[in-house]
């Protein structure tokens, strides 16, 4: 994963998860967030963010290969090249 260049509060980090190409198709992106355990983990070519659940936080990743991932959004670390803050 690249070295973050730019910030980003994580209440705007939806709008890199849902970015488009100009084509109008999901771009894909690459997330490092923190496990229940801990334990950093990173996640390359992510398709998109499918669904978001409010009460709880937390978003459904769908991967390249069709596997799903729950990630609260608190818990994001970087998106692309983009350092998540939680202030």
């Amino acid at each position: 994963m690249k070295k973050p260049t730019k910030r980003l509060l994580w209440t705007e980090a939806y709008k890199l998860m849902n970015a488009r190409t100009p084509d109008g198709k999901n771009k894909p992106f690459d997330i490092r967030f923190v496990c229940k355990d801990g334990t950093i983990s990173e996640c390359y070519n992510v398709q998109r963010a499918v669904s978001y659940n409010r009460e709880k936080g937390y978003r459904k990743l769908v991967m390249q290969n069709g596997d799903f991932r729950y990630v609260y959004d608190v818990l994001i670390l970087q998106i692309n090249d983009t350092k998540i803050l939680v202030k």
